[in-house]
């Protein structure tokens, strides 16, 4: 039972997006997203599949690949510097225990 005033995992995701990208990157490396997405493209344009059977329809997927590519990139530097700012905090202005009060 939840209780009065309660903050949900969801609702601590959507007031912290940091959250949600630790998260993803607890799920996959960026590597592996490259990857993947690599493969998406080989699977959708190199085998018969009727959503992308003209260039526009085939143009449109390799762009929105590129751009995911870009977001997961720049959400990953996010997570990297975010990470970098807390150690600084940590080792130069509060001490760890009151660091995320």
């Amino acid at each position: 039972m939840k209780k009065e005033g309660a903050v949900t995992p969801q609702q601590r995701r959507n007031t912290n997006p940091i959250l949600v990208i630790d998260d993803f990157f607890s799920s996959y490396h960026l590597h592996e997203v490259r990857e993947e997405l690599q493969t998406i493209k080989q699977v959708a344009l190199t085998t018969d599949n009727d959503e992308f059977t003209t260039g526009s329809q085939r143009s449109n997927l390799l762009f929105l690949c590129e751009k995911l590519e870009g977001l997961t990139e720049a959400a990953w530097l996010l997570k990297e510097k975010e990470k970098m700012f807390k150690q600084f905090v940590q080792q130069h202005i509060v001490e760890p225990a009151n660091l995320d009060q």
